[in-house]
């Protein structure tokens, strides 16, 4: 990747000037000045010429020139980065944070006394290296020590064994970018020579942040090279002075922000960040400390060339910077991660717009807030709107970041960065020399080869690098272990190398595809996520109605009890007998039908289990309508549903003062009517007929009333029936208009055992609920897990032995807390009581998910009932990667 200033000076010092207007490049030079090779570069990177010669233009009149300071020596202020960084360093004593460290291979004859001279030069030369810091009182300055003393530390290996070697350069190198630099007292650079041979050895260079930047690293392995090649010719320094220095450029800052010349850029970025969210959405798969640590550690992936050339050629396409189209991607990736679609990340600009900063080294990089919006309908409306923003942030880059926070008033916490945690940098973008240009630098008569740094330092959270070589394009990722796994971030950059392949296959036209196309997965990672979150293929009659299976067990065991509340139960022979009696009733009386609804008004009562069973052998689809409800809600439910009848009683009717008619229960003559099963075929019913309706709650508005098949049902139950093993008695603890009630009801009678309907006197007594289930020996029950909290709180209170009729406890309808799980197994301790999770909103027929929780286990919803197809989407309704936020959708 080109690197856009110093393509400029070259231009400018052969008298070829090259400007922006309107969104297109004007050039203007002598005659012949402008070669084919000038043009091909120029073409090649219109779009980062555009992207910076436009900010430049725009900013270039504003900024004065930056001349020699005249403050008092103990006057020299620090720049906000410096200011900030030297607070930090106060803050963590003995800090290495901040060391920036370049080490080679040296191979051929190396002569540090040489070496030592071209430090020295470079030290003379760039004032900043030989800057200390003072305090006293709340006053900060920096100060150029005129007298120092520079000295390249050397170590001798050559008597070691090669593996002794490669040991002792590894713990040398740790140790060297391991100590801490005193600021009041030190040089900001330090050299370390590590001989290995004659003709081998390991330069090694720390540079404190406070002085140096990327780029100032570059320009110092650049002056080296010249410095070093100068004195072993000439023995003469090979540097000019320089026209300013450092300091120069911090009094010139200082002076900028105290005569308000940046308020227009802190209203720009007041606007751009209000409301601005102080973390990203990330899930993290460790809790975070509370106090941010700075070891990192590192994941590597690569992009082939096509890839990285037909992202450079849409670049070119759409007038975008490479990185641009990285930032799309990159925050593309976060969004569908986090389920969200405001997405912040820093990236850091070189902050040398004023062209006598271009050679100087110093702690100019700042830090810019990208934030973007992923709420777009094409790819091409988005990479638009990721281009606006890298510009606007780039055309208001001089506000210090510090001073930033400071204008926001973001609230500083020791265990994040502020503003963002996520930075993105391309390497090349930021330096003097390219990435090639770095691994090109030469010493006379040595070969240096670079070496890649094996201890990542990362003060943010995740930091994504991506350089382009002649292979394609490196990322390295530098994350915080605290946070993810090594598993995670590779699965991240995977994700973002599949966005990366699918945007170099664009071209002007595809681009307008749909933004929520572009997959983080290939297509077998996709099958392969869906085939996770599918339940397994079990064969069942789809043809059957709920009713039917109820009525195989009044054959198989007539005489066994069925239902039973307070002093009342029917065995199965009487349930299906009265049901069916009152059947007959409603068909004859009501005409009741396939497709029919009949409200059903009823206390918690056998009645009420006699009445829903009616009504589906009628063909029909009940409505339970629970007496207790506020009366408005009740008269809309009648208003909404238009139930063909309601079966009710008359002290309940009367007491909801409506003028709906109903039909009172004790009145129907059943023993007017036959107890004989209605033929399926001679009502025309088939399970794809609705079962019941049941009402919301209208929580989010006005109750819904959603309609449930027989099918639905009959598969719902089958799929419980087959988790929940030894099922002999259900405590039924919700209301019937609640939809947990078809869980009970239906497990219980299509698996032959008792359903015991809790009283809402029980309910409302913990100790009266327990002395029930054991006298009822109940097996399962299920409740929210705040109510099976108060029974097990109530259960350690006694010292009684434990109830040991409980096989199965299913929690579901709110969060179950750890703790929860924690007390369960510990009161039932060795006892085999499983204790259950569900999950499902009422339109998925109560559940779709299942998951038996175990102690000391995350908890979870669980995996994914029988037949059932599970789905996560983002927010723009992709597919979301495993790991992430977002939106549960349930089919099959």
């Amino acid at each position: 990747m080109i690197n856009v200033p110093q393509l400029v000076e070259s231009f400018v010092e052969r008298n070829i000037l090259i400007t922006a207007h309107e969104g297109e490049l004007k050039i203007k030079a002598p005659k012949g000045a402008v070669s084919e090779q000038d043009l091909h570069l120029i073409r090649t990177h219109k779009a980062e010429l555009l992207s910076w010669l436009s900010v430049q233009q725009e900013n270039g009149t504003e900024q004065p020139e930056i001349v020699r300071h005249q403050c008092a020596e103990n006057a020299i202020p620090l720049s906000y980065s410096q200011q900030s960084l030297w607070l930090v360093e106060q803050l963590n004593e003995h800090s290495t944070s901040y060391n920036m460290t370049s080490e080679m291979h040296i191979a051929g004859q190396f002569d540090c006394d040489i070496a030592q001279q071209a430090f020295t030069d470079i030290i003379e030369r760039h004032h900043i290296l030989r800057t200390v810091y003072r305090q006293q009182g709340e006053q900060i300055w920096q100060q150029v020590q005129d007298k120092f003393a520079f000295k390249i530390e050397t170590q001798d290996l050559t008597y070691c064994s090669d593996s002794a070697q490669a040991d002792a350069v590894t713990e040398l190198l740790a140790a060297h970018g391991a100590r801490a630099f005193d600021l009041s007292l030190d040089l900001m650079l330090r050299v370390l020579y590590i001989k290995l041979g004659p003709d081998a050895g390991v330069l090694a260079i720390n540079m404190h942040h406070i002085a140096s930047d990327g780029w100032s690293t570059d320009i110092l392995l650049a002056e080296f090279c010249q410095q070093y090649k100068t004195r072993q010719m000439t023995g003469a320094c090979a540097a000019d002075e320089l026209a300013i220095q450092y300091a120069d450029y911090a009094c010139w800052q200082r002076q900028r922000l105290s005569d308000n010349a940046l308020q227009g850029k802190l209203d720009y970025w007041r606007q751009q960040l209000a409301e601005l969210q102080p973390l990203h959405p990330l899930a993290l798969d460790f809790d975070r400390p509370e106090v941010k640590q700075s070891k990192g550690q590192r994941v590597q992936g690569r992009i082939d060339a096509n890839v990285a050339g037909g992202l450079q050629r849409l670049a070119r396409t759409l007038n975008l910077t490479p990185f641009m189209l990285f930032h799309a991607a990159f925050a593309l990736l976060i969004a569908r991660h986090g389920n969200s679609q405001d997405i912040t990340i820093g990236t850091p600009v070189a902050n040398r717009e004023r062209p006598e900063l271009s050679r100087l080294i110093g702690f100019f990089v700042n830090p810019l807030v990208l934030r973007v919006s992923t709420q777009h309908a094409t790819v091409a409306e988005y990479l638009a709107h990721v281009k606006q923003v890298n510009l606007a942030a780039l055309a208001n880059q001089e506000v210090p970041f510090e001073l930033l926070v400071k204008t926001l008033s973001t609230q500083r916490d020791r265990a994040y960065t502020p503003l963002f945690q996520l930075v993105l940098t391309c390497s090349s973008d930021f330096g003097v020399l390219s990435s090639e240009g770095r691994e090109a630098l030469t010493l006379p008569g040595l070969n240096v080869t670079p070496i890649e740094a094996t201890q990542a330092v990362v003060k943010s959270d995740i930091e994504l690098d991506i350089r382009f070589d002649k292979q394609g394009a490196a990322l390295s990722w530098v994350y915080d272990p605290a946070l993810f796994t090594a598993t995670r971030i590779a699965e991240l950059n995977t994700q973002l190398s599949c966005v990366l392949s699918q945007l170099a296959a664009l071209d002007s036209s595809t681009v307008e595809q749909g933004l929520n196309t572009l997959s983080l997965f290939s297509t077998s990672q996709s099958r392969n996520i869906n085939q996770l979150l599918a339940g397994k293929l079990e064969d069942y009659d789809t043809e059957l109605c709920i009713h039917e299976l109820i009525e195989q067990h009044a054959e198989l065991t007539p005489d066994a009890i069925a239902v039973q509340c307070d002093d009342n139960q029917l065995s199965y022979a009487q349930l299906n007998h009265c049901a069916n009696q009152l059947a007959h009733y409603l068909r004859q009386e009501y005409d009741v039908k396939p497709g029919s609804l009949v409200g059903l008004c009823l206390t918690r009562s056998v009645n009420m289990v006699v009445a829903l069973l009616a009504v589906l052998k009628a063909g029909g689809a009940y409505v339970p309508i629970d007496p207790s409800y506020p009366s408005d809600r009740i008269e809309y439910m009648l208003h909404d549903a238009a139930p063909q009848v309601v079966l009710s009683e008359s002290n309940i009717w009367q007491a909801l003062k409506t003028d709906h008619a109903y039909q009172p229960l004790s009145t129907v003559p059943l023993a007017a009517y036959s107890g004989e099963n209605l033929a399926k075929s001679e009502l025309e019913l088939t399970s794809s007929h609705l079962a019941y309706v049941i009402y919301t709650s209208g929580s989010t508005g006005k109750p819904k009333g959603v309609m449930i098949s027989h099918q639905a049902l009959h598969h719902s139950t089958r799929c419980r029936n087959n988790t929940y093993d030894g099922l002999q008695a259900f405590m039924l603890v919700s209301s019937f208009s609640f939809d947990s009630s078809v869980a009970g009801v239906f497990s219980a009678l299509t698996s032959g055992a008792r359903l015991c309907i809790a009283s809402v006197a029980l309910q409302n007594d913990a100790e009266q609920f327990i002395t029930q289930l054991e006298y009822w020996q109940i097996t399962h029950f299920s409740a929210v897990p705040g109510f099976y909290g108060v029974l097990l709180d109530c259960l350690n209170e006694r010292s009684t032995p434990a109830i040991l009729c409980l096989k199965g406890i299913v929690v579901a309808g709110e969060e179950c807390a750890p703790s929860l799980v924690e007390k369960h197994y510990q009161y039932f301790g060795e006892q085999s009581v499983d204790l259950f999770n569900e999950y499902g909103p009422t339109e998925a027929t109560v559940w779709a998910t299942v998951e038996r929780l175990q102690p000391s286990q995350p908890i979870t919803i669980g995996r994914a009932i029988a037949n059932c197809q599970l789905y996560i989407f983002t927010a723009d309704g992709a597919q979301a990667p495993l790991g992430s936020v977002g939106e549960l959708y349930i089919g099959g």
